[in-house]
């Protein structure tokens, strides 16, 4: 791992994409292009072109785990009391957004480990 920061910045980028498409219909629209510039610049520095890319799964898995957070209550009709009033709602199962988010979250960690250390040894696995 010769540039941490490269890792950050694929992972930022990553979190953007995700977050951006999990909430498309309203901060998704703003939240995509930020992460496209970012994902430019990351690909314009010759220092992030390496396998530092494939740590984007670990901001999208990140992602998937905060969705799964948000719907720790699911699947139904979740109601909360608040001072003088009851919220409730609809909320999905957490279980595939916590599997998808730590099957992606510890692919981003070994994928590129894997492939820096066949790079490294000639290729063999």
């Amino acid at each position: 791992m010769r540039h941490p920061w490269a890792y950050l910045l694929w992972i930022v980028v990553g979190g953007l994409l995700a977050f951006g498409f999990a909430g498309i219909l309203t901060v998704g629209i703003f939240v995509i292009p930020i992460a496209l510039v970012l994902g430019v610049i990351g690909l314009i520095i010759p220092a992030s072109r390496s396998y530092s890319v494939l740590s984007c799964l670990i901001g999208m898995g990140a992602v998937a785990v905060y969705l799964a957070w948000l719907n720790r209550g699911g699947p139904g009709t979740v109601c909360e009391s608040r001072l003088d009033s009851l919220v409730c709602v609809d909320q999905w199962s957490p279980w595939p957004f916590l599997a998808a988010g730590v099957a992606l979250i510890l692919t981003g960690i070994w994928l590129p480990l894997r492939l820096s250390r066949a790079a490294r040894s000639g290729g063999a696995s």
